[in-house]
C-alpha cells in the first residue's frame, strides 16, 4: 500500500482513498492525485476540483505514480492570517511568513524570497552541506566550551571548598592550640611562682613564731623587778635576738615581668600562623635531610585509612594513619622513589639505585615481605590484577625510558619501550593503571597512555603543564596531573583531552610533585619540592 508524507491512505477497501471523502469518514477509491493540493480525489471530488479557477490548472497524476515523483511539502497556514499560506521568507529576520505579514511587518526588509523557490535553491547549490558543517563546528565548539567551563567550575568550587574547609580547620585548630598553650603556660606559671610562694609562706610562719617569742620576752622584761632574775632574762633575750634572722623580702623581678606569659602565648600563636600549620597542612617532621616526597599511596578499608609517603632523600616510607598524624616510618637506607598498594596486606616501593622492588607489610612497616630486581633504574610503580607495572630509565647514564611489567614473583612479563612511531618515553615518572589503560607522566612528553597490551593510545603534552610529575584518578576516571615547573595541577580526560587547570600559584602551589586523592575527606594531597609538609585542597563532590 502506498503512502506519501502526510497523505492519507487507507486499509479499508482501496489502495488510495479520496482525501476529502475520508475527512467525512467515507472511503471512496481515488482516481487522481493533485500535486499542488497534495490530496487524492475520487471522480466526484475531482469534478468539483476542476470547476474552480483557482484549482483548475493544478497538476493531476495517477495515484500509482505518486511514489515516483517529488511531491511538494504542503505549506503551513499563517497563525495571524489563517486563510493565508506561509510561502514567503524574510532573509533579514530569518523568518517564514505569509504575504500579508510581508506587507505589514517586513515592508522595509530587503531580502524577501518565495519559500518553495528558496528551498529548492538551498538544496541544489550545496548550502545544506555548508550549514551542516557550520552546525557540526559549533557543536564541537560548544562541547569544548562545556568541558572548559566544567573544569573552571571545578577549579572555583575547589578554591571555595578549600578556603571554607581551611577556615573550619583553623577555627578548630586555633581553639585547640590556644587551649594547649594556655594549659601549658598555666603549668609554667605554677612551676615558676609556686616555689617562691611556698618559700615566702615558710618565712611568714617563722616570722610570726619569732615575733610571738620576742613579744613574750618583752613583756617578761617589763614586769620583772628582781635584779638577778631580770639579768638572766636579759641574757636569754640577747641569745634569742642572735637567733632571729630577717631576709627574703626581695621580689624576683623576672617572675613579675609584666605580660611575660601572655606575650609568650601570643608569640607562639603568631609563629603557628606564619608557618601555616593551622590551615590544613600535614607536617612531616623529624628529618635531618631535606624532605622530598616523590610518591603518595592512599590505602583504606572500612575502618581506617593509611597514607604512605616515599621520602626520597631520607630513604623512608613514612606512614600516616587516621588523624593524618605520622605514626612511624621505615628506613630503607637507600633512596626510595615510588610506592603503591599491592593488596590488603602488602605495599611495594622502588629503589632506583639498586634497581629493585621491595615489598613491605601494610600492617607493620618494619616487616619486609619479599623483593625482586628490575634491571632498570625503577621509579614509578603500580599494581593491577596481580601484575606490577614499573617505569624507569631515561636519565643521563641510564637505559632508555621504558615500562616493564612483572608478575608477583618478579618475572618479567612485558617490556614497552617503542613502536613504529618511535620511543614512548623520554624520562617516565609516575604511573597509574586501571581497566582503561596505563597512564604515565613523562618529563618531556606530558602524559602517555598505553592500553593494557602496551599499544600507544594517546599522548597529552599541553604547554600549560610543564614537567609533568604526579598523577591520580578523578572519581570519573579522568586524571589530575601536577606540573612541577608550571606550578599547577591540571585535568586531563581519560581520552587525552586537556580539560583545564585546577590549581596554580594563586592557590599556594610551588613546584608540586606527588598527588593522591583522599576520598574520605574529599581532598587532594600534594607534595612540593623539598617542603616538609603535604598540602590539602578540598575538591568536594568532584564531578569530572
Amino acid at each position: 500500500m502506498a503512502t506519501c508524507g502526510n497523505i492519507l491512505s487507507s486499509e479499508k477497501a482501496y489502495d488510495y482513498n479520496c482525501t476529502p471523502c475520508s475527512q467525512q469518514e467515507r472511503f471512496v477509491e481515488a482516481k487522481r492525485f493533485c500535486i499542488e493540493c497534495v490530496e487524492y480525489f475520487c471522480s466526484t471530488c475531482l469534478a468539483h476540483h476542476e470547476k474552480f479557477g483557482l484549482t483548475r490548472g493544478h497538476t493531476l497524476v495517477k495515484c500509482e505514480e505518486v511514489s515516483k515523483i517529488n511531491v511538494p511539502t504542503p505549506l503551513s497556514k499563517c497563525e495571524l492570517h489563517t486563510d493565508k499560506e506561509e510561502d514567503m521568507v524574510c532573509g533579514d529576520h530569518d523568518v517564514v511568513c505569509c504575504r500579508v505579514c510581508i506587507t505589514k511587518k517586513h515592508r522595509s526588509c530587503q531580502n524577501i524570497d518565495y519559500l518553495p523557490e528558496l528551498a529548492r535553491q538551498f538544496k541544489d547549490n550545496g548550502r545544506r552541506k555548508e550549514l551542516e558543517d557550520d552546525l557540526n563546528d559549533r557543536i564541537e565548539e560548544l562541547k569544548s566550551a562545556l568541558k572548559g567551563s566544567t573544569a573552571r567550575a571545578l577549579k572555583l568550587k575547589t578554591r571555595q571548598t578549600t578556603h571554607l574547609k581551611r577556615l573550619d580547620i583553623f577555627q578548630k585548630s586555633i581553639v585547640e592550640y590556644v587551649a594547649f598553650l594556655v594549659n601549658k603556660t598555666k603549668n609554667d606559671i605554677q612551676n615558676q611562682f609556686g616555689p617562691e610562694i611556698c618559700s615566702i609562706q615558710e618565712h611568714l610562719q617563722k616570722y610570726n613564731e619569732q615575733l610571738s617569742k620576742l613579744n613574750n620576752l618583752s613583756e617578761v622584761l617589763s614586769n620583772e623587778n628582781d635584779e638577778i632574775f631580770e639579768y638572766k632574762k636579759v641574757l636569754k633575750c640577747k641569745h634569742t635576738l642572735k637567733e632571729i634572722q630577717i631576709g627574703g623580702n626581695e621580689l624576683d623581678d623576672s617572675l613579675a615581668s609584666y605580660n611575660k606569659f601572655e606575650n609568650e602565648v601570643m608569640e607562639a600563636v603568631v609563629s603557628s600562623l606564619n608557618d601555616g600549620c593551622l590551615f590544613g597542612t600535614v607536617p612531616i617532621l623529624g628529618s635531618k635531610q631535606p624532605i622530598d616526597v616523590t610518591s603518595i599511596c592512599f590505602k583504606e578499608d572500612k575502618t581506617s585509612f593509611l597514607i604512605l609517603l616515599a621520602d626520597f632523600y631520607n630513604s623512608k616510607i613514612r606512614r600516616f594513619e587516621n588523624g593524618l598524624n605520622e605514626t612511624e616510618s621505615f628506613n630503607a637506607k637507600e633512596n626510595i622513589w615510588g610506592v603503591c598498594e599491592v593488596n590488603k596486606h602488602e605495599i611495594a616501593f622502588t629503589l632506583p639505585a639498586l634497581k629493585k622492588v621491595q615489598f613491605l607489610s601494610a600492617e607493620n612497616s618494619q616487616v619486609l615481605e619479599k623483593k625482586f630486581h628490575t634491571n632498570i633504574h625503577c621509579r614509578g610503580i603500580a599494581c593491577l590484577n596481580e601484575k606490577i607495572y614499573v617505569t624507569g630509565g631515561g636519565m643521563i647514564g641510564e637505559e632508555q625510558g621504558q615500562l616493564n611489567v612483572f608478575d608477583m614473583k618478579g618475572k618479567l612479563l612485558s617490556k614497552y619501550e617503542q613502536d613504529l612511531d618511535g620511543y614512548f618515553f623520554s624520562t617516565p615518572r609516575s604511573i597509574k593503571v586501571n581497566a582503561e589503560g596505563i597512564f604515565i607522566t613523562d618529563e618531556q612528553k606530558g602524559v602517555v597512555c598505553l592500553d593494557l597490551e602496551g599499544q600507544r593510545k594517546w599522548v597529552s603534552n599541553n604547554s600549560k603543564c610543564k614537567f609533568s610529575w604526579g598523577i591520580c584518578f578523578t572519581s570519573k576516571g579522568n586524571l589530575f596531573v601536577s606540573g612541577q615547573l608550571s606550578n599547577n595541577i591540571v585535568i586531563v580526560s581519560k581520552d587525552g583531552e586537556f580539560l583545564g587547570e585546577l590549581l596554580n600559584e594563586n592557590d599556594g602551589l610551588s613546584a608540586p610533585k606527588a598527588l593522591s586523592i583522599d576520598k574520605r575527606n574529599n581532598c587532594i594531597l600534594v607534595s612540593e619540592l623539598k617542603k616538609p609538609n603535604l598540602k590539602m585542597f578540598y575538591i568536594g563532590d568532584c564531578d569530572i
